[in-house]
């Protein structure tokens, strides 16, 4: 019989479960290549996504990159157009308050050039350089500004002391001035030094020169009016050491200038003293020169200077005042000549001509001070008599000849002559003595002597005054033989109208020549001018007799009254400019008001 198996497990349940098959047959039997391939395909395309991956963002790095400068470079054009601005400024316009202002603006703008970008890695990157960039600019820009901080101190320093030296040359005789400007100088200099690091020898030989040089200028100033005093002062200075050698050595030369010009002006006037004022007989040129000599001789001793030269221009000045003294004596004659003979040839209420000086002075008020005046000269007076004669005698009753007529129109051809010197002997021709004249031509004559003499350039007031004047006037370049004409001639007619205002009671008052100077010296005077500037008022300056007229005043002027009552329709701007000065001329010294000859 067939056994059947035993159906009943022989041995207890396996846990480890069915073994898989394990048939010898090769993989590739089942596509194992493919599965190779495909294994291997993921893997390359995992290392390609990896390598994308770094390129998008080594692209977006450059990209954030390139944005990052591109901020940079805007920023720093903008920035250095500021700083440049900044660091061309000077002075207090580069102050602390400037500097943070500065400093605000170059943050505010760096933060305008980051907010354009549109990630933080971009702005990450635009903060390191843009930082480092605004970092120098702000250094820069605080030493610049600590610089010019010290240039504004040191500028203000030296301002106060040129200030304070300038008011020692204008006030030279003011003790108490010098003092307090010496020492404004001397702490000046020593903060100067401080602000400049300047060791404390440099701080003191400075502080010496800018004292010397303010004494230097208060001896300038004095030796203007006082040369003699001038001269002490520098010499005791010099002895100090308030004044070092260069600059005693520059101002000697000013100082011997004005002694020479101051000492001889001087010793001339007091030569010349009794002639000018007519109360001495007429000595020769050559007494005075001697009078003058002696004089100088007097002063050089008493003061302890000697100069060489000083008597060559103590001569020179007295012979050109002289000179000058003898032409107006002989304006002055001319003048009085041709008062005393028009009253000469009136008559009398019975027709007769005057035959004693009694009955001339009787015919005309101004022929006793003429006489006077003529006193001095024998020969004039002479004359005089002579035809008081002849009209007592009646020889003056001349007929009209061919002879007179020719000689007649001679001397009105001497008048018209553009020659100057023949126009002066015309004006010096005695017509109330000449014998073979009728008394028509006489009168013609002498009226046409009046005509000259009464022109403003012939005014014998004015001719005096220009002759006191004279060498002041030369020294300060005023004259009509320079270049400024029209200046020689507004001095003089400024000078006119100070003499109106000098006699406007017309008391026949003459000034003495110290007078005189002192009215050329307020008519040359330096005066502020009111013109404005571009935002105020400048510190323009000029001499009185050229101030000029804002339109203001010229309207007002021309609006006068005055005018009408003279027949002046219309005005001219030199006649407005000519009453202006007379007006301001009045209002610093207190004259009274001129106003004659204003229009003239």
């Amino acid at each position: 019989m067939v056994a059947v198996p035993d159906l009943v497990p022989s041995v207890a349940p396996s846990t480890q479960g069915v073994a898989g098959p394990n048939l010898a047959v090769p993989v590739e039997a089942f596509g194992g290549a493919v599965g190779h391939a495909l294994q291997g395909l993921g893997a390359d395309i995992e290392k390609s996504s990896d390598r994308i991956w770094e390129q998008a963002v080594q692209l977006k790095g450059l990209q954030n990159e390139t944005a990052a400068k591109n901020a940079d470079a805007d920023y720093m054009v903008a920035a250095g157009k500021a700083d440049a601005e900044f660091m061309s400024r000077e002075g207090e316009n580069a102050s602390p308050e400037a500097l943070s202002a500065h400093i605000d603006n170059l943050r505010t703008m760096r933060g305008q050039f980051r907010d354009k970008l549109g990630n933080l890695q971009a702005q990450t990157m635009y903060d390191g350089s843009s930082l480092a960039n605004m970092g120098s600019m702000i250094r820069l820009a605080a030493g610049h500004a600590a610089r010019q901080a010290r240039v504004a101190a040191n500028g203000a320093s030296t301002a106060r002391v040129d200030q304070a030296s300038d008011f020692i040359g204008e006030h030279p005789t003011d003790e108490l001035s010098y003092q307090r400007g010496v020492r404004t100088i001397a702490s000046e200099t020593e903060a100067q030094g401080r602000n400049s690091g300047w060791s404390t020898d440099q701080i003191k030989e400075t502080s010496a020169q800018n004292v010397s040089a303010a004494t230097a200028k208060r001896v300038v100033g004095l030796a203007k009016t006082d040369a003699i005093g001038a001269q002490s002062l520098a010499d005791a200075a010099a002895k100090t050491g308030a004044l070092l050698p260069a600059d005693a050595l520059r101002v000697q030369a000013t100082v011997q200038t004005n002694f020479r010009q101051q000492g001889s002006r001087i010793i001339s006037d007091q030569v010349l003293a009794g002639r000018k004022e007519g109360d001495e007989d007429e000595k020769t040129e050559e007494q005075y020169l001697a009078d003058g000599m002696t004089r100088a001789d007097a002063i050089m001793k008493k003061t302890g200077i000697q100069d060489d030269l000083f008597k060559d221009y103590v001569r020179q000045r007295i012979m050109t005042d002289y000179g000058l003294q003898k032409r107006v004596e002989r304006d002055s004659d001319n003048q009085n000549l041709v008062t005393v003979g028009k009253a000469m040839l009136k008559a009398n209420a019975e027709g007769s001509p005057p035959t004693s000086i009694e009955q001339l002075k009787a015919l005309d008020p101004n022929v006793s001070p003429a006489l006077d005046a003529l006193s001095r000269n024998p020969a004039k007076v002479q004359q005089i008599n002579e035809q008081l004669r002849r009209n007592a005698t009646g020889e003056y009753r001349i007929p009209t000849t061919p002879e007179n007529l020719q000689i007649t129109h001679g001397f009105v051809g001497m008048a018209n002559s553009p020659d100057n010197e023949t126009r002066v002997a015309f004006l010096g021709k005695d017509f109330a003595s000449e014998a073979k004249l009728t008394v028509q031509q006489k009168e013609r004559l002498m009226s046409l002597q009046d005509g000259m003499k009464k022109q403003s350039q012939q005014d014998p007031r004015v001719a005096r005054a220009l002759a006191i004047l004279g060498p002041d006037l030369n020294s300060a370049g005023i004259s009509h033989t320079g270049g400024d004409k029209e200046g020689y001639y507004q001095f003089v007619g400024g000078l006119q109208d100070a003499l109106e205002q000098f006699d406007s009671g017309k008391t026949g008052k003459v000034p003495t020549p110290e007078e005189i100077r002192t009215m050329g010296s307020r008519l040359v005077q330096e005066q502020l001018t009111g013109r404005r500037g571009w935002f105020v008022f400048n510190k323009e300056t000029t001499p009185l007799y050229q101030m000029p007229v804002s339109d203001e005043d010229a309207e007002r002027i021309r609006g006068l009254d005055i005018w009408q009552k003279r027949g002046i329709t219309n005005p001219t701007d030199s006649m407005i400019q000519r009453f202006y000065h007379a007006e301001k001329y009045k209002e610093l010294y207190g004259k009274p008001a001129a106003g004659a000859s204003a229009t003239q």
